[in-house]
């Protein structure tokens, strides 16, 4: 349906799965519905310190709903209900940002929730969890744009020679222009400082080049396989049986 209050109707927990900038008005046009007291309103947004603060002050004092804001961390570049995985939560993790206003029994249930899911659960406040995935989801967005333009942007056909690594580098870029550019103004705050230093990262191995410095080069490129390494172990695989 196309219709919010037959959506909900009946509903304990509602999930709003929307552009980020469209939450704060569907939650006040829900506070205007008969819902039952105690309704737990979540998200799956990507972006929080802004949403949360908004949302509460749409809710204000004596709320009969409350907001516990989620992000899982699950998800492609691919689009539509085409796309659509059962089991796209099985051990993501998904952040809860709850207000300062959530009981501990509200939190609980919308735990509970993504845990039936399959997915991981931790807690971080709003504005920390921004800039968590400032530098681990919405910078390497960002990223894998500028490669994809820069890489193809003069010649698309250079593309039919490219192996893995460029697909999985550039993959990300494949996503909606629409909602992550919508994503990258409501985290920039967040986002301005690592997209600095990623820029001056590649000044850095620039000048390496310009001045010929190959060791200082092979450091650089062996602390990142160092912080990848250690952050992301590779599997050990099984001896060869035997026999």
């Amino acid at each position: 349906t196309t219709d919010l209050a037959e959506a909900v109707a009946g509903s304990d927990l509602i999930v709003l799965a929307t552009p980020v900038g469209a939450m704060p008005d569907l939650v006040a046009r829900l506070v205007g519905l008969p819902l039952e007291e105690g309704t737990i309103v979540t998200d799956v947004g990507s972006v929080k310190g802004n949403l949360v603060r908004a949302i509460e002050a749409v809710l204000g004092a004596g709320r009969s709903i409350s907001f516990v804001g989620s992000h899982p961390m699950a998800g492609s570049e691919q689009t539509g209900i085409v796309h659509a995985r059962a089991d796209l939560f099985e051990d993501a993790m998904c952040v809860l940002t709850p207000s300062a206003c959530a009981t501990v029994g509200e939190l609980a249930r919308v735990r509970g929730f993504w845990t039936a899911l399959g997915a991981r659960t931790c807690v971080l406040e709003a504005d920390a969890h921004d800039r968590a995935v400032a530098v681990i989801s919405h910078l390497p967005h960002l990223v894998a744009s500028a490669l994809a333009v820069t890489s193809l942007g003069e010649d698309p056909s250079a593309a039919a020679l490219a192996a893995s690594g460029f697909r999985d580098t550039t993959r990300v870029a494949g996503g909606n222009p629409e909602m992550w550019a919508e994503i990258a103004m409501e985290n920039r705050e967040a986002l301005r400082e690592p997209l600095a230093a990623m820029a001056e990262r590649l000044r850095e191995m620039l000048a390496f080049l310009d001045n010929m410095e190959q060791e200082k080069l092979r450091r650089f490129l062996g602390r990142a396989k160092e912080l990848r390494d250690g952050s992301f172990p590779r599997p050990v695989a099984p001896p060869p049986a035997l026999g």
